[in-house]
């Protein structure tokens, strides 16, 4: 790591901004964050569907605790109740 600062600071072409490898960090974490974000509203309005056509309790809330707590254990739940396993 020290080693890293001291070519950084010697290099005649750094310009102190981020480097290549951070920003394709911070795209990864972006771009996991939104896929996060869809999964969590596709399996929320996946579970208020199946909840209303086959009449069963719950609520709004609750699909989306689940769905962002434990999305394997919704998918699972979803899969049994429409008898696809």
């Amino acid at each position: 790591m020290f080693r890293q600062v001291v070519v950084a600071m010697n290099d005649p072409y750094y310009d102190g901004g981020p480097s290549g490898l951070q920003i394709f960090g911070w795209v990864c974490g972006v771009l996991s964050m939104g896929a996060g974000i869809v999964r969590l509203v596709v399996f929320v309005l996946m579970r208020m569907q199946i909840r209303e056509k086959y009449n069963l309790r719950g609520t709004c809330v609750e699909d989306c605790c689940y769905s962002f707590w434990c999305a394997s254990c919704v998918l699972c739940q979803m899969m049994a109740e429409v008898n696809i396993v």
